[in-house]
């Protein structure tokens, strides 16, 4: 018997979008918001958040006898303004521009994301692998020293392509900076501001990583800091 677990990541009730939700954006269907979570930047937390914006419809992983593999594709003619599709689209196949290519050219489709302090990503990846047996006996300097630009390929984009690639997305919100991020957020989105609480936090300081393990990271995660850099720049204008 094939068993098989959905990844969930909304903790609010069904409803509970529906008692805030402005009244045209019940029934319109001229702007449809789309969350790329990418792993490891507190997209969990913002995915609760949006979860007392919208009624989400979530587009993550389903894991059938253990090997996970994409769900169902959301039919996006269905939904609406009330609506927010959210998923990782974080690998070959399940890219968004492969998942959902008219995301692209539709202006209709909000498109937003979150990034994170490139260092401080892959520390909470690697806390997160740990926790879950994923490559145990990774060292933490292995593991910094491995899939490099891990932001860039969620994406993903080539440095040749970062600005074209972002410029898509018509909000990046910034993990550093979270309720700045949320203010603009709501602005944007004709939402009232909200506290975000931050959920699945993992250890990832710095402070006792040798300032050489640092800097070669850094060299080698080029592109994440410029994407990282870029970010932040047009957040606060």
């Amino acid at each position: 018997m094939l068993r098989a677990y959905r990844e969930r990541k909304n903790r609010n009730p069904a409803l509970t979008a529906l008692l805030y939700l402005p009244s045209r954006d019940l029934v319109a269907r001229d702007r449809v918001c789309v969350f790329h979570h990418i792993p490891k930047c507190a997209g969990t937390s913002v995915v609760n958040a949006l979860g007392r914006w919208f009624v989400l419809k979530e587009d993550y992983r389903t894991s059938v006898d253990g090997c996970w593999c994409p769900k169902k594709r959301v039919n996006l003619q269905r939904l609406r303004n009330r609506h927010c599709l959210a998923g990782h689209f974080d690998y070959p196949g399940v890219y968004l521009r492969d998942r959902y290519p008219e995301i692209f050219t539709d202006p209709r489709y909000y498109l937003f994301t979150f990034v994170r302090d490139p260092l401080a990503a892959k520390l909470s990846l690697y806390w997160y692998e740990q926790k879950h047996n994923v490559l145990p006996t990774m060292t933490i300097a292995e593991h910094l020293l491995s899939r490099d630009n891990y932001i860039a390929q969620c994406f993903p984009c080539t440095p040749d392509q970062m600005g074209k690639t972002l410029d898509r997305y018509d909000f990046v919100g910034v993990t550093e900076h979270m309720d700045e991020s949320f203010v603009q957020l709501a602005e944007r989105l004709h939402r009232k501001p909200l506290p975000v609480a931050h959920l699945n936090a993992l250890p990832n300081e710095d402070q006792d990583l040798p300032r050489g393990l640092i800097n070669a990271f850094r060299r080698r995660n080029e592109l994440d800091y410029r994407i990282y850099d870029y970010a932040v720049k047009r957040l606060f204008g």
